[in-house]
């Protein structure tokens, strides 16, 4: 079983959808980010969202799905422009796929078995989701 840091639970159970969100992923996470790391969320830009995301991606993802993941962001941003690809990379696009890829983590196997422990919520860190929304 992979160990988790808890602010990687939180990102991971945020992904999930245990906690209540605003209009904007990214300045979330930063909030995540920010509260674990004991400083503010104006202080992380998107690149520091993206690089937090990829590494929490390698660590808890399955060889196959970052394969899958890698393709996926190929096919939405590259283009033949008559003599070579051109790559443009969106940031945005690219941390939503990265929030998806968390999303779809297995946390139990067939018969119930914890194989990710996320551990509980921290809603000292974000509101919790409203009840009956999850």
């Amino acid at each position: 079983m992979t160990e988790l840091q808890h602010h990687e639970k939180q990102v991971i159970l945020y992904t999930k959808g245990w906690f209540e969100r605003t209009s904007d992923v990214i300045e979330d996470l930063k909030v995540i980010y920010a509260k674990y790391f004991g400083s503010e969320p104006q202080y992380y830009s998107d690149m520091d969202i993206y690089r937090l995301l990829v590494k929490l991606v390698f660590k808890t993802t399955e060889p196959h799905r970052i394969e899958e993941f890698m393709i996926d962001m190929m096919n939405r941003w590259h283009r033949w422009d008559g003599t070579s690809m051109l790559y443009k990379c969106d940031l945005r696009k690219a941390i939503e796929l990265l929030h998806g890829v968390l999303s779809g983590l297995m946390v139990l196997d067939k018969n119930g078995n914890i194989i990710l422990d996320l551990g509980e919520s921290d809603y000292n860190i974000l509101s919790p989701k409203k009840k009956g929304e999850i």
